[in-house]
């Protein structure tokens, strides 16, 4: 009898935060760019800042890795649409295009985005920014200015430059 008790309460609780969750956003309603900003900031391997990502965190972050939509500026309260998403995706490398660009995007459409693209996103490798605007990544090349040994039978390789990736 005690069991069937407990059973019903876990079975209530799981009902009211589905219906909780359900009440947060309906899959049906526009999606923001500041919205849309923080799910992309968090499916990146990146660190969060102290007290998780913002609107107005999420579009700093995205905007230093060049991450923009078509106007060049992140508006945190602008509906997204799919020109734009598909703007900032096609920066990041995914082959995607709209045939509705002005179309709305909806918190669904870009939830199923991100659920599809989900590995993309967490291995996706963020650029270095040179001082001369170019992008480099990083070879390990030593400690304190000592070169690192190649292994044996293989040719040193030369750190990476502004100038030479």
């Amino acid at each position: 009898m005690i069991a069937k008790r407990i059973l019903w309460c876990v079975a209530a609780c799981a009902v009211l935060m589905l219906g909780a969750a359900t009440l947060a956003y309906n899959s049906q309603d526009p999606i923001t760019q500041g919205d849309f900003a923080v799910l992309l900031a968090g499916h990146l391997n990146a660190p969060a800042p102290q007290g998780g990502w913002s609107p107005e965190s999420a579009t700093s972050f995205l905007s230093g890795l060049g991450l923009a939509p078509l106007s060049g500026n992140w508006d945190a309260s602008a509906q997204l649409n799919e020109g734009n998403m598909v703007h900032v995706l096609r920066d990041m490398g995914l082959a995607l295009y709209s045939t509705a660009p002005d179309t709305t995007v909806t918190w669904g459409k870009a939830n199923a985005m991100f659920f599809r693209y989900d590995d993309f996103f967490r291995s996706y490798k963020l650029k270095t920014l040179t001082v001369q605007g170019t992008t480099t990544t990083h070879i390990n090349t030593g400690v304190a200015g000592t070169p690192s040994a190649a292994p044996e039978g293989e040719p040193q390789v030369p750190p990476a430059t502004p100038t030479l990736p």
